[in-house]
């Protein structure tokens, strides 16, 4: 549930819906799925700007992840690290970030993270200018991606994939891509997903010179934003009256 408030953009009933989540596992003695849960809730917080409730999260997630001392957790907490990291535009830590936690999830033989922080790795490196690095990560992760069924993990990847190519000067493959991507999220209901990638695509169109192409996808992304927010406002209001 908490994942999904956030997929359409209702990040405040995310958080709070997370730090519950977290609650029943501590009182379940479940420490993998407290863990979890406090990461996301700290995530939720930061991409929010609530940095003290982010700091306090983060907090409890990485002493639990210690005490037990599983690389598996320890993995987790390396991908909150590189979104921190990443919000703050410190690329070279997020990369380093999330090659640590690449380490700590092949030690856990998990395919699951492994493919997370390879996901990570792609999109820093073609944020910064490193496209066939880009490339690589998407190539190493996708057949894992695949074997997981984890559709969401295939879209991401795909969708750092594109925009590596049109950075290297493949637009028609690129704009197949994202064509296949915007329907995609769009038929997953996942709103958020769905303006960011019109507004990275947006982005990586103009840098290539498509002034057309990448106006279009900027009056998409506003036009998408606008809903969002509408649906924000009316999801708090209903909030509020029912406190």
């Amino acid at each position: 549930l908490a994942r999904h408030g956030s997929r359409i953009g209702q990040n405040s009933k995310a958080r709070d819906i997370a730090a519950a989540s977290g609650e029943l596992a501590r009182l379940a003695g479940d420490t993998s799925r407290q863990v979890q849960s406090l990461v996301l809730a700290a995530d939720l917080s930061g991409a929010q700007g609530d940095a003290a409730a982010e700091q306090r999260y983060a907090g409890q997630a990485l002493r639990l992840a210690r005490l037990d001392g599983s690389p598996h957790l320890l993995s987790r907490i390396k991908v909150l690290e590189t979104r921190q990291l990443s919000r703050r535009g410190d690329a070279g830590g997020a990369l380093r970030a999330a090659q640590a936690g690449l380490t700590l999830a092949r030690q856990a033989q998990s395919a699951r993270q492994q493919v997370v922080h390879q996901t990570n790795i792609s999109d820093i490196s073609v944020k910064n200018g490193r496209p066939l690095e880009a490339l690589q990560a998407v190539q190493q992760a996708l057949p894992m991606a695949q074997r997981l069924g984890s559709l969401r993990s295939q879209r991401s990847l795909m969708h750092n994939a594109a925009l590596a190519r049109l950075a290297l000067g493949q637009a028609q493959v690129a704009r197949r891509t994202l064509d296949e991507l915007l329907s995609a999220h769009h038929a997953a209901g996942a709103l958020v997903d769905e303006a960011e990638t019109l507004s990275e695509f947006s982005d990586a169109f103009a840098k290539a010179g498509d002034l057309r192409t990448a106006l279009d996808l900027y009056h998409q992304e506003r036009k998408l934003a606008a809903e969002i927010m509408a649906a924000n406002r009316d999801a708090a209001l209903a909030d509020l009256r029912a406190r």
